[in-house]
């Protein structure tokens, strides 16, 4: 047993439970000299050096944990881990995951494996993750502010100037002296003027939608569901079981979404009907858009210039979300979404 303990690439270490002197390590592996580069008699030789060598910001909670292990407050047989710092001779943060376990007797048997390229690593994904999330958050903002823009720019010309055209176009109609067929193809044309205008005034809902700030997230989906019914013929249902209004934030993703997601029913799924669920969950929102159409692959790659599913994922990744799509060939289709309501690391399911 000692030939393994001392060739093992871990620190394996033998302490008391209940020691009053503070340090009851009796027996460390040859390889915390390795790891460190503190003769292991210092280990044994003096009951505060492992306390002494913990890194300043991990101390509090490292002597927690040995503290309750120690004090043989953790049932015997059931192993407990935690990771902490310790400085090295040379200066070095090393990085450890300490394990250990009560064995009979009132014996603890422990291992430190070390973790330093592991918590590194981590903190390096950490790091890049934050900086994809905040370029992401910067192109989502980006791609808002231009959706204003474009939505008060269309408002204020050419929305105004059709609604002139029409007026203008009535009121000569009314001068002139047409024959019947002119007549006609005036009254086409100003047919054609008004589905043109009505047209940009969906269009520009669909880009700064008032009723989101207004009336809230249902209700804003409530008018595209009527406009998706007006305009394609659609069965649409809503089933709001919010229970109350989410954040701005998370409001504006779950829109964006459920946008994208009726917009695909639309253009591509030649559905009969289409099914909008809003449910408040422990922490977040659940949004599911289903429909009964012709369903696709979601494997199968995206058709050049179509990034409905990635615009959908990415804006529920922007929130700390995440997004499903189940479908297949005449099967239908179902997005699913969770965008959580509290901040990173609360209580979410």
């Amino acid at each position: 047993h000692r030939a393994l303990l001392e060739e093992m690439p871990a620190v394996a270490y033998v302490a008391r439970v209940g020691d009053p002197e503070g340090s009851p390590v009796f027996y460390i592996g040859r390889e915390v000299e390795e790891a460190l580069g503190y003769p292991r008699e210092a280990w044994t030789g003096d009951q505060w050096f492992w306390s002494r060598h913990l890194h300043p910001e991990d101390r509090a909670a490292a002597q927690a944990w040995w503290g309750a292990v120690q004090a043989g407050r953790i049932e015997p047989g059931r192993p407990t881990s935690t990771e902490y710092r310790i400085v090295a001779r040379d200066g070095r943060a090393v990085w450890f995951r300490d394990r250990a376990v009560i064995r009979p007797g009132g014996t603890i048997h422990g291992v430190m494996v070390e973790v330093t390229e592991e918590r590194e690593a981590r903190e390096r994904a950490r790091r890049a993750e934050g900086e994809r999330r905040r370029l992401l958050e910067r192109v989502v903002e980006a791609s808002d502010r231009e959706r204003a823009r474009l939505a008060a720019d269309l408002h204020d010309g050419p929305v105004q100037w059709l609604t002139a055209a029409t007026l203008r176009l009535r009121g000569l109609r009314g001068l002139l002296d047409l024959g019947s067929g002119e007549m006609h193809a005036v009254r086409e044309l100003e047919a054609l003027l008004e589905r043109t205008a009505r047209a940009l005034r969906e269009l520009l809902f669909q880009l700064d939608p008032p009723a989101l700030e207004g009336e809230g997230l249902a209700a804003a989906l409530r008018g595209e569901l009527e406009g998706l019914r007006a305009g394609a013929g659609l069965a649409c249902r809503l089933e709001d079981e919010l229970g109350g209004e989410p954040p701005g934030e998370v409001a504006r993703a779950a829109f964006r979404i459920a946008l994208e997601a009726l917009r695909n029913v639309r253009a591509h799924a030649r559905a009969r009907s289409v099914t909008l669920r809003l449910r408040g969950e422990r922490g977040g929102l659940s949004l599911e858009v289903r429909d009964d159409g012709r369903g696709f692959d979601p494997a199968a790659p995206a058709a050049r210039g179509h990034r409905g599913l990635a615009s959908m994922r990415e804006r529920a990744e922007l929130v700390g979300g995440r997004l499903e799509v189940e479908s297949a060939p005449g099967a239908g289709t179902t997005v699913r979404a969770f965008l959580p309501t509290c901040p990173a690391g609360g209580d979410a399911p």
